[in-house]
């Protein structure tokens, strides 16, 4: 989908630190992050140092997978989860990973909280039968929205929700209340409404 937001993330596994693409550690304010409704794309760069030096361990397994959550309970699922189908390396110790928080296990998690604390992504390497050979786990934030448009059906407004009428232009916009009662309508000029 064009138009997705793309990061880099470069994860210092021996030392469990966030780094930005000159090896400068970054705080927690800074530590990669994914929004409710969001599909970015992800390319994680495994090393070992400031110095970015590549961690070539997970080069040889057959497959990978990653997830990100904010509990360890096998009763509920993940909050993102991308299979090795989707999964692309693009280097030594570097892969695109796609990320898709527009799902209702990341709706249930997040619930009305602005943020999760204590989130993690999980990238794992695989053998050929699908078994579990590495993994590593960073500090991973996941946020949720404060206007998610999806939840209003068409046609159900609310107070301050502002709605494109059904004018032929298709132009006006109207301002309705709780019941539907129109407060004001705003149209271009040369447009009637």
């Amino acid at each position: 989908m064009a138009g997705e937001r793309t990061f880099d993330v470069y994860w210092n596994v021996i030392n469990r630190i966030h780094y930005d693409s000159t090896g400068t550690g970054l705080n927690r304010g800074l530590h990669p992050y994914v929004s409710f409704r969001e599909n970015p794309i992800m390319t994680l760069h495994l090393v070992t140092d400031s110095d970015l030096t590549v961690y070539s361990a997970f080069d040889g397994a057959a497959g990978w997978q990653a997830s990100t959550d904010s509990d360890f309970d096998a009763a509920t699922g993940v909050m993102t989860k991308t299979v090795n189908a989707n999964i692309t390396k693009t280097g030594s110790g570097v892969w695109t990973i796609p990320l898709n928080a527009d799902n209702t296990d990341y709706q249930t998690k997040i619930s009305t909280n602005e943020e999760l604390r204590d989130t993690q992504f999980e990238f794992q390497s695989l053998d050929g039968s699908g078994v579990v050979i590495g993994a590593i786990r960073m500090p991973f934030r996941c946020f949720g929205i404060i206007d998610d448009n999806n939840s209003v059906p068409p046609g159900i407004s609310y107070p301050g929700y502002m709605e494109i009428d059904g004018s032929p232009s298709g132009k006006c916009l109207q301002i309705k209340n709780s019941e539907g009662v129109v407060l004001s309508t705003h149209c271009p000029p040369g447009v009637t409404c």
